[in-house]
């Protein structure tokens, strides 16, 4: 999810344009096989496709942006909930 992240591109030289574009290509690559394969497992097991995002896109976006969220109590129920989740799927 860093390609996503506005703070990665605020000092970016134009010389590492060349890199961010062979990174962009490479990154997407590999996360068309990671989708095709997860969804072909899933279906292996009678499970939809859709069953992906709350297994492995709603952690993942939650701990790489967890940074950005307000430290209060009240999100503690709400990782947990998260992370058991992601627990269940493995």
């Amino acid at each position: 999810f860093r390609a996503v992240d506005p703070r990665a591109y605020r000092a970016l030289a134009s010389a590492d344009r060349t890199t961010l574009v062979l990174r962009a290509l490479g990154t997407s690559l590999f996360f068309w096989i990671f989708l095709a394969t997860a969804i072909k497992r899933l279906h292996d097991r009678d499970r939809s496709g859709w069953w992906i995002v709350p297994f492995v896109f709603v952690p993942r976006l939650l701990f790489h942006f967890s940074d950005l969220l307000p430290a209060s109590s009240w999100f503690v129920p709400f990782d947990w909930a998260i992370s058991a989740l992601w627990l269940w799927g493995l």
